[in-house]
């Protein structure tokens, strides 16, 4: 059992210029507590299998990167709380075949409740959109990493890691009067707050996160030998493959998957160490 507990406190002083606010103090005071739970059964010298749920938290605060447009900027209008999410974790470590094969894997679920994300509100004192971080959404990603080391011989291994993501949007709406938000959401509700002014809330549930590839997978490949005066070669190759991913909320804007190569030689004795390397072969997107 694992427990964390600390406090952040946040203070934005107001200011003056020529006799005229330009911002209203403010105060952000947090509590953040994130146990963490793992029972774990060793089935065997060689068999581990583990179990554990956890607590994360991302603080909250209050944003100083946008404000009131032409209105007095208030701490109030940008203030956001924390993130907070929730690990669920399954897994088993394991050596095989006499020690020469080691296999770790894991299932995991990480289910984020007030995800902090960037977004639009309604000014109240202007009436005009503008940009803030604001506790919009609830997202989940679902995931599979396998971990894998083999020695074929006492000169030469392998090693494999692999991780499967699923990783979405559970609710997400936000307020835009943007045409190109609304074209790329797809969908338009129409809100009126209740001075009568009325903009477009769309609808984001479904699509994924960002920056989060479904796939990625790293090979390595691992050859060593002793000369007879005692130094010692070592040749080594990596391969790496990363899926598409999306950069923005709209599902519109992704980078491209790729995959590459690098290749490091290295001469090694007791008071030497030459390493020549070459990174990025054969970088393609695919």
């Amino acid at each position: 059992f694992f427990f964390s507990s600390r406090r952040r406190h946040t203070r934005l002083q107001g200011d003056w210029s020529s006799d005229v606010l330009l911002f209203r103090s403010g105060d952000h005071d947090e509590d953040m507590t994130t146990p963490k739970v793992t029972l774990t059964h060793f089935a065997s010298d060689d068999f581990t299998f583990y179990g554990s749920i956890a607590k994360a938290m991302k603080p909250g605060g209050i944003s100083t990167v946008t404000g009131g447009g032409f209105s007095i900027y208030n701490p109030e209008d940008n203030r956001y709380e924390a993130e907070e999410m929730t690990v669920y974790e399954l897994g088993m470590k394991s050596t095989m075949m006499d020690g020469k094969m080691r296999f770790n894997a894991d299932i995991f679920l990480q289910d984020f409740t007030d995800k902090q994300t960037a977004t639009q509100v309604v000014n109240a004192d202007t009436g005009i959109l503008q940009s803030r971080t604001t506790n919009a959404a609830k997202a989940e990603v679902r995931g599979l990493e396998i971990d894998a080391q083999y020695f074929i011989n006492d000169n030469f291994s392998a090693t494999l890691s692999y991780t499967h993501m699923n990783a979405k949007y559970k609710d997400f709406t936000r307020l835009t009067a943007g045409a190109s938000n609304i074209a790329n959401a797809g969908n338009c509700t129409i809100v009126t707050d209740a001075s009568g002014r009325s903009t477009c809330s769309i609808d984001l549930t479904g699509n994924p996160l960002e920056n989060a590839p479904p796939n990625a997978m790293s090979l390595g490949l691992n050859y060593n030998w002793e000369t007879s005066n005692g130094a010692t070669w070592v040749a080594e190759a990596d391969i790496m493959f990363q899926d598409d991913r999306y950069i923005d909320q709209f599902k519109r804007v992704y980078l491209e998957g790729y995959y590459k190569v690098d290749l490091r030689l290295g001469y090694i004795t007791d008071n030497l160490e030459i390493t020549a390397f070459i990174d990025k072969i054969g970088r393609a997107h695919v």
